[in-house]
């Protein structure tokens, strides 16, 4: 019997435990003892253990002979209902946002400010609550909003409570509203302070005459109670399912004293529209905009300027080459699936360059490493010859599968170039650690390389070692370059629009930003005060 005892208690030594003695005080109110320890600790009636990377509250009630505990280094905490929980506890899900938050509110309004706040959650999962934050309580820090300051004026404040001066900071000018903060220690609760502004002239200094100095604290503004500082807010945005109804509690601690609330519940849901997030419907807006008007300008038959691209000019250039040396042309997509928007961007260049193969009758060959980007290139290729009129040139065998692995197919392609050497290559799609080696080959073979690629990390390779780079957008802006397309020219320059006044608004927010920085007098400039940063 002994033995199953003492494994009973090793047991509960995993656990968090509170306890709590059948004592009443004389009041009648009943105490409870919450015990946190670092280590187990064997006593005559259990082993406790803490283990605070759980933070939860789990219970386990026994008592105490002359409401005394043998357990060392334990933090108590006796409930006590005399002291005060917040009174107008809310939980409520946070309107007009994109969900996964919950937002608390409550008041403390009483003359003995608590230590901390423990909120306490669970969800309608969960059989126990999780402490998600503990809100430290400052009851010696205070703000005012003073709400008739001017532009470019200095001024002083100072808060007055029963004579006493303190000295204010006025900080975070907005929208014609200056924050004013102080710390003072307030021995009643609640009190009222009285707010004093002066206004800093500066006066030139005169030579061999001595200026008295403004000793007057300015005139009355405003008086804060405060009372108004103790109503406390808190966002839950911590793994919150849109899909569960959450309950919460808070716990007030006091000189190790504690009082919890009664529970709140609250489900957090996905808004129709996020306001937070009006800035890019503004953007998508006016981008929108900018597409359809340019496409209706390029259909109306005007002339969009695009910026001349070497690379894509010189494919005309290149095919005649191969032509007149009567060798073939070499067109690689990459080694991305079809699924890849670099590898689509590459077919349609080697749509473009499989019409100028079918005109001039020049071979062409285009190894692939993914059978799905086998069979469209052989359908773009087969278009291509059937929209210049040259069906009975193509062959099936013009595109073809060489191997999914990707050193395998770098070695193959490099086979290939050095037996055929093509007098032209052209590597356009995604492409890897095997760039530099097809580039190297094709530069070895004498061929004229045009590359293309959105990859940065591939970017410095083809342009040492090809002729001509597509960098980046200028891969994906090919098919409109080439095409001459109205609704891809409308399109492409639509977002050129869109980009040019993305990098006027970044210039200009740098600018007003370096200037509120350095000037004090000019935070008004701020766009952090105009839009909502996080």
């Amino acid at each position: 019997m002994k033995n199953i005892i003492i494994f009973l208690f090793l047991i509960t030594a995993n656990f968090l435990f509170a306890v709590e003695s059948g004592k009443k005080d004389e009041k009648g109110h009943r105490e409870e003892i919450h015990g946190h320890v670092s280590q187990p600790t064997m006593v005559t009636d259990v082993a406790v253990q803490h283990r605070p990377e759980e933070k939860k509250y789990n219970s386990f009630i026994f008592k105490f002979e002359n409401n005394k505990s043998n357990l060392s280094g334990v933090e108590y905490f006796i409930k006590d209902e005399t002291l005060n929980i917040p009174s107008d506890f809310k939980a409520a899900d946070v309107e007009n946002d994109g969900g996964g938050v919950i937002e608390l509110s409550w008041s403390y309004l009483t003359k003995e400010q608590p230590e901390s706040f423990d909120i306490l959650r669970k969800s309608s999962k969960e059989k126990t609550f999780t402490k998600v934050k503990t809100i430290k309580v400052s009851s010696n820090s205070y703000i005012y909003q003073d709400k008739t300051a001017k532009i470019n004026d200095k001024y002083k404040y100072t808060a007055v409570l029963n004579g006493e001066e303190v000295t204010a900071k006025a900080t975070d000018f907005k929208w014609g509203k200056i924050n004013v903060t102080w710390n003072s220690k307030v021995k009643t609760f609640p009190s009222e302070f009285k707010i004093f502004r002066k206004k800093i002239i500066k006066k030139d200094k005169v030579k061999g005459k001595n200026t008295k100095k403004d000793e007057s604290i300015g005139k009355e503004i405003g008086t804060l109670n405060t009372a108004i500082n103790a109503r406390y807010q808190y966002r839950d945005d911590k793994k919150i399912d849109d899909n569960l109804t959450y309950t919460y509690k808070i716990i007030v601690k006091k000189d190790g004293r504690f009082n919890e609330t009664k529970e709140k519940t609250a489900k957090s849901e996905v808004a129709i529209f996020d306001a937070h997030k009006t800035s890019v419907l503004i953007a998508a807006i006016f981008l929108t905009f900018a597409i359809v008007f340019f496409i209706k300008m390029a259909r109306s038959g005007k002339k969009l300027y695009i910026r001349r691209i070497a690379g894509l000019d010189a494919v005309d250039d290149a095919v005649g080459r191969a032509t007149e040396m009567g060798r073939e042309i070499m067109f690689v997509p990459g080694i991305g699936d079809i699924d890849d928007p670099q590898t689509i961007a590459g077919l349609t260049i080697l749509g473009r360059v499989a019409k100028l193969t079918a005109q001039y009758k020049t071979p062409l060959s285009v190894p692939v490493s993914r059978s799905m980007v086998m069979v469209t290139g052989r359908e773009i290729v087969k278009e291509s010859y059937l929209s210049m009129g040259r069906p009975e040139n193509f062959q099936n065998g013009m595109v073809y599968y060489l191997t999914d692995d990707q050193f395998g197919f770098a070695a193959g392609v490099d086979g290939i170039m050095v037996r055929e050497k093509p007098a032209t290559i052209f590597l356009q799609g995604s492409f890897f650690a095997e760039s530099l080696i097809l580039a190297e080959t094709g530069h070895h073979v004498g061929a004229i390389q045009i590359s293309g690629t959105a990859a940065p990390s591939q970017l410095p390779f083809f342009i040492t070692a090809c002729d001509y780079t597509l960098m980046g957008e200028e891969l994906y802006a090919a098919s409109a370059y080439l095409s001459r397309e109205p609704q891809l020219l409308g399109s492409l320059r639509g977002q050129d629009a869109g980009k040019a006044i993305i990098l006027f608004a970044i210039i200009v927010g740098i600018i007003l930003e370096t200037i509120a920085a350095v000037n004090p007098d000019l935070q008004w400039l701020s766009i952090k005060h105009y839009f909502h940063i996080k």
